[in-house]
């Protein structure tokens, strides 16, 4: 998360990706320990809306019930539109992304 929020390059790689497109607009930020779901409404502002421990998404496989909850709370936003920044990659919602292969 430190990295996330500095001016830091945040690395994707091939074993450990620290962010992931989870379904329309919603994305995963990753630590070793916790999981944090939510969206970007601008490139490199994030709004997380639910967090767990990495163990229990796996255990539970609770990836689809957190991207629900986070499309609920975002879409119950009067938000002008897009909500969200488009796209699946994340170097369009992270601007200091970098890929090291």
């Amino acid at each position: 998360m430190e990295v996330f929020a500095s001016d830091e390059p945040l690395y994707y790689e091939r074993a450990f990706r620290p962010i992931r497109h989870i379904a329309v607009g919603i994305w995963e930020i990753k630590t070793a320990d916790v999981r944090i779901f939510g969206w970007f409404p601008k490139r490199d502002h994030f709004i997380g809306v639910a967090g767990d421990t990495t163990q229990r998404v796996k255990d539970y496989n609770l990836y689809t019930g957190y991207a629900g909850e986070v499309e609920r709370f975002r879409d119950g936003l009067d938000l002008d539109e897009p909500k969200y920044v488009p796209g699946d990659q994340p170097d369009a919602v992270v601007s200091n992304f970098s890929y090291p292969f």
